[in-house]
């Protein structure tokens, strides 16, 4: 699947190559010059890794002179930038219509989702390697909050309060597990599969258990005496009891 096709379906365009570019192309024949060295770049990610690559292969591959390639990007990182920042868009593109009711079904739509995607973006695992430069953070944020978004509208909900934090740790699972999965063999690829569901599931339930609890540890809190100590008192026993207990034990 050509890039350019693929952006023009999931309503990308080169605007998005702020901070990744150079420069941006001012005309429609610069953003089909761009489309073409990024398809290629794509290629030769995908093909030789990342840290093989070079800018003259790139360039060789798009059949452009190498300067065409340096009229918009200063290097292979800020090649790798608009790579990477173009596959986050193509995930958030695709998580706008997940829509799960709760933990369990988030999970599926999820993890069918990143297969999808994993299948259409060759570069995917050759990026994973890429150094951490080549990531764009604005980008990758809006990633962040839109899955946190996804997150807190489950019911129940996961960890009230720090859906960010739990979509980033999602997002950390997911880079890693997914990676498994790409490099896998076809007849392992299955079991990863599985067992990303398996941990992605148990770990939203232990987020679900854990708001849970916050909530009724805030229910049954001992109210505070108004002296700023909202501790539980010890019971002390009372006069008669004290002596009883005295008398009995002489």
């Amino acid at each position: 699947m050509r890039m350019g096709s693929h952006l023009q379906k999931t309503g990308c365009c080169p605007s998005s190559l702020s901070g990744c570019a150079r420069r941006k192309p001012a005309q429609r024949r610069g953003e089909r010059r761009v489309e073409d060295l990024l398809a290629a770049a794509v290629a030769e990610f995908s093909h030789v890794g990342y840290e093989a690559a070079t800018m003259s292969a790139i360039a060789a591959r798009a059949d452009a002179p190498i300067g065409s390639l340096y009229q918009f990007f200063p290097n292979k990182e800020a090649v790798a930038r608009a790579v990477r920042t173009r596959y986050i868009e193509d995930v958030e593109a695709q998580w706008v219509r997940l829509h799960p009711a709760d933990s369990s079904a988030f999970v599926d739509e999820f993890v069918d989702s990143m297969v999808l995607f994993v299948a259409h973006h060759p570069a995917f695992l050759a990026l994973l390697d890429a150094p951490p430069s080549t990531l764009p953070l604005g980008p990758r944020h809006r990633l962040r909050l839109r899955l946190s978004v996804i997150l807190d509208a489950l019911r129940p909900r996961v960890c009230e309060g720090c859906a960010e934090r739990v979509a980033e740790t999602v997002l950390q699972l997911n880079k890693s597990m997914m990676g498994l999965y790409a490099r896998a063999h076809q007849p392992e690829k299955s079991w990863h599969l599985e067992e990303y569901r398996s941990l992605l599931r148990c770990y939203l339930k232990a987020r679900e258990s854990s708001s849970s609890a916050v909530r009724a540890g805030a229910v049954g809190r001992p109210v505070s005496s108004g002296r700023g100590d909202s501790r539980p008192r010890r019971a002390t026993p009372s006069r008669a009891s004290a002596g009883g207990s005295r008398m009995g034990g002489r």
